[in-house]
């Protein structure tokens, strides 16, 4: 599981996982962390689905500083589907 920094916007981070058997043209699986913000332990449960199922694993962060409203979508903040699309385009280009 690597820890990354999205190419556009270096204060956001996110989790990939990449499974043995997969990569190319496969599958996207995204888990979002609760209001906790836990999301290296979401990262961390879930791979081994990613990997049972062949899927790429994707677990963004939003930090509360610039997402404090993020499961509203931007009610207050920034928007987090915004950046949950940015995250998702540039994994694609890296698989």
């Amino acid at each position: 599981m690597l820890q990354r920094t999205l190419q556009t916007d270096s204060r956001q981070k996110y989790f990939l996982y990449m499974p043995r058997q997969g990569g190319n043209a496969a599958k996207i699986f995204i888990t979002v962390h609760g209001i906790s913000r836990n999301v290296r332990e979401h990262a961390k449960e879930f791979a081994s689905y990613a990997e049972k199922y062949g899927v790429v694993m994707i677990a963004p962060y939003f930090p509360a500083d610039c997402f404090p409203d993020y499961p509203r979508l931007g009610r207050k903040g920034n928007r987090a589907d915004i950046v949950l699309d940015a995250i998702v385009a540039e994994v694609v280009q890296l698989t």
